[in-house]
């Protein structure tokens, strides 16, 4: 039984593309809707096709609309084929039609197969099916499938009989040059209540099959190449009525399903449809539990898996219903609609994608790094430091796991060199690669516990606090933890994680902070909840050289000299409500002769946080604070609410640049009052900017020496606590090397 494939659909497939057959009769006076008129034999195609009488249509309707394009047969002596030729060997009078732009062929049999006996075939196939089981025997290579399947031949079973009875629904194939496949060139039949679809193998380069429950399922197919493609697709299996049903929001918008999947919904993890697995970004592209269909959206990549669930399971639930009653609770014809998730696979039913996440995972890692985001102008310098620190000290490999942010989201953060440490480490978006049920703290502590880092540190993440919280006394059986806490806020109010997680990690994990005044708050506060300590991490400045910074000194001397001139002053921070921007609108309004010049990431719009003084200057984000020239400035402005020790403040030092601060957080245990000026927040922002002013002043009130000898300042006493080498001695004693 070793046919070749050669001899038969390679040459169907060649021949398609080559020309067109002259046997098969065209007539323009018969359309294909009154032929199917004329031969249609209606109780034959309901009792073929169980769901279309159970969906009560018009069987003739049905097949127009529906079946013709999944090469149903009109009935059991005839053959439907979609934009290629029948086979030559395909007996019987031969007909073809063109229908909503398809090309349709259409033979008629007098017998639908020949009678062939397989020993060992478990299953009796009906007659719509004895057009697969003449094709298995005719296509199956023996001495491939064996070859292919050690369980097979290890078994002793006759591979034909296996392939018959397993082999066909667990995606195997039957020989070298065919794999199962849907595509206008395959070939579709029915077995064991199952569409089956065979295709030359050349048309894929690496197949791949879904996994499903019994149901069968449609296996990987090349890549489509534009929007459009997946807009089509889409519209075409998307149920408007479920989606609006599922999706109250959306049905009181009165927007179109399939647009707002297509604008939103694709986005936020809503479900196109019952019967479709969707994935998106670096998830889709890494995937590995059922790929189907691969398309590109708006520049993101897109996975879609579609699944049936199969007669057998539908009969299989229908006969449970006589003992238990309540599996058709849903209805009878709702459970066809059901989503299907593999029994051992709970994990599925949030969309995880295991074998997904942990491909992204290369090798075992020795610390594992988790923060929220990676941009400019949070506590993303700290993480960062962090990893070089450690890598320098030997510890590897690091694993970076962000959570909130998606790899789109985060744009071209290996751009910013606060962050470049990270780009020596291995970076995981976890959305991405989790998909929408991404912030469950369940299944991250499950991966966390799976990974078996032997150092885990959480870094402002709200996902990996509640980890931390809920399941820190096992992930601590293997790794050690750290929680960074950088303040407690104002007065705790708003509730910050420094004020809501210490006292639910600190049994399980060792706190660390970046300044002394929330270190004292927290031993005083907590350190009586368990042994694990509070220690004090400063965090890291990049000291500049010494010729660059005596240049910016005679720069900053030279400008001090000019007093009759107008002044700019300068802001580096995430531009959010908490960094102080009501003092900030408020005080540009005190001096509307000032120019204010802004860079950082804006939190919403400079509209919405009352930003619009024509004297207040955007400039975006720097990509380098380190290397960029601030000596037209008269100074830096820092109006935070609430602060830890923030980097920009130190590294604003570097600069030769007069200082202007918040009096918050740890920045009296770095620079004393000859290095700063600092500012107290009084009761309200017109008040607090009103002292800001006053500040402003002194600063233009200094000589050019006085101004020099501050900018030395704050220089000086930013190294003696926060240089490289304090930094990275710090780390190794907290962390250990390698060998620790």
């Amino acid at each position: 039984m070793n046919v070749p494939l050669t001899g038969r659909l390679s040459r169907l497939v060649n021949r398609q593309r080559r020309h067109t057959p002259t046997d098969l009769s065209r007539s323009e006076a018969l359309t294909l809707e009154q032929y199917v008129h004329q031969v249609f034999n209606h109780e034959e195609y309901l009792r073929s096709n169980p769901d279309v009488a159970e969906a009560g249509v018009d069987p003739v309707d049905h097949w127009l609309n529906h079946g013709v394009f999944e090469t149903r047969p009109l009935s059991e002596n005839t053959i439907v084929v979609l934009n290629v030729d029948p086979p030559a060997e395909a007996e019987g009078q031969k007909r073809k039609f063109e229908w909503k732009g398809v090309q349709v062929s259409i033979v008629e049999r007098e017998n639908t197969a020949k009678e062939t006996d397989v020993p060992g075939l478990e299953y009796e196939p009906p007659a719509a099916e004895l057009q697969f089981l003449q094709f298995a025997v005719d296509n199956f290579d023996e001495e491939f499938y064996l070859a292919s399947n050690p369980d097979v031949r290890e078994d002793g079973s006759d591979p034909l009989a296996h392939y018959l009875n397993h082999g066909a629904l667990e995606g195997r194939s039957p020989s070298a040059d065919l794999v199962v496949k849907i595509e206008a060139e395959a070939q579709h039949f029915k077995w064991k209540g199952n569409s089956i679809s065979i295709a030359p193998r050349e048309v894929v380069e690496e197949p791949e099959v879904c996994a499903g429950t019994g149901a069968q399922d449609v296996p990987h197919v090349t890549e489509p190449d534009s929007d459009e493609s997946f807009a089509i697709f889409v519209k075409q299996q998307m149920d408007r009525e479920v989606y609006l049903a599922a999706y109250e929001d959306v049905r009181r918008a009165g927007v179109d399903p399939v647009e707002h999947w297509l604008d939103s919904g694709i986005w936020q993890g809503r479900m196109l449809s019952p019967r479709i697995m969707v994935a998106i970004g670096e998830r889709a592209e890494r995937r590995t539990v059922s790929p189907v269909l691969r398309f590109k959206w708006r520049g993101t990549s897109v996975s879609v898996c579609m699944k049936r669930m199969s007669d057998s399971i539908l009969s299989q639930i229908l006969a449970q219903s006589q003992h238990d009653g309540a599996v058709v609770a849903p209805g009878a014809n709702a459970i066809a609609g059901l989503r299907e998730f593999d029994a051992i696979d709970l994990m599925a039913r949030n969309d995880a994608d295991v074998q997904s996440i942990f491909s992204a995972v290369q090798e075992r890692p020795d610390v594992v790094l988790i923060t929220p985001f990676l941009c400019a102008g949070g506590a993303e310098k700290y993480v960062s430091d962090l990893v070089g620190a450690l890598q320098e000290a030997g510890r590897g490999p690091i694993l970076v796991i962000v959570t909130e942010h998606t790899r789109q989201a985060a744009g071209d953060w290996e751009k910013l060199s606060i962050l470049a440490p990270l780009t020596k480490a291995r970076v995981l978006f976890w959305p991405d690669v989790f998909g929408p049920g991404h912030a469950n703290p369940v299944y991250f502590a499950r991966a966390l516990s799976a990974l078996f880092a032997n150092t885990i540190v959480v870094n402002n993440s709200r996902l990996g606090l509640d980890a931390v919280s809920r399941f820190g006394r096992g992930l601590s059986q293997n790794s050690k933890i750290f929680c960074t806490y950088f303040s407690h806020g104002i007065n705790a109010l708003g509730a910050p994680y420094g004020a809501r997680f210490p006292h639910k990690t600190m049994p399980f994990a060792t706190t660390l902070t970046d300044n002394g005044p929330m270190a004292a708050l927290m031993g005083k506060m907590w350190s009586g909840l368990s042994e694990h300590p509070v220690v004090k991490l400063s965090a890291k400045v990049d000291s500049v050289e010494e010729p660059i910074f005596l240049e910016r000194v005679e720069a900053r001397r030279q400008l001090a000299s000019h007093a009759f001139r107008p002044h700019k002053w300068v802001w580096v921070s995430r531009i959010e409500r908490f960094k102080g921007t009501e003092v900030l609108a408020h005080l540009a309004r005190l001096r509307p002769s000032d120019e204010f010049h802004l860079f950082g990431p804006v939190d919403g719009s400079l509209a919405e946080l009352g930003l619009t003084g024509l004297n207040l200057i955007h400039h975006g984000v720097l990509e380098n604070v380190a290397t960029h020239s601030f000596s037209e400035y008269d100074g830096f402005v820092f109006t935070s609410l609430f602060e830890g020790m923030p980097n920009v403040v130190l590294e604003m030092s570097q600069h030769a640049i007069p200082l202007v601060l918040a009096d918050v957080g740890g920045l009296r245990g770095t620079f004393s009052e000859k290095a700063a000026i600092y500012v107290t927040h009084d009761d309200s922002s017109e008040a607090t900017a009103r002292l800001f002013s006053s500040a402003l002043d002194a600063i233009i009130d200094l000589s050019p020496v006085a101004t020099v000898e501050m900018v030395t300042r704050a220089r000086d006493q930013a190294l003696e606590t926060h240089a490289s080498d304090v930094y990275l001695d710090a780390v190794k004693a907290i962390f250990g090397g390698r060998d620790v």
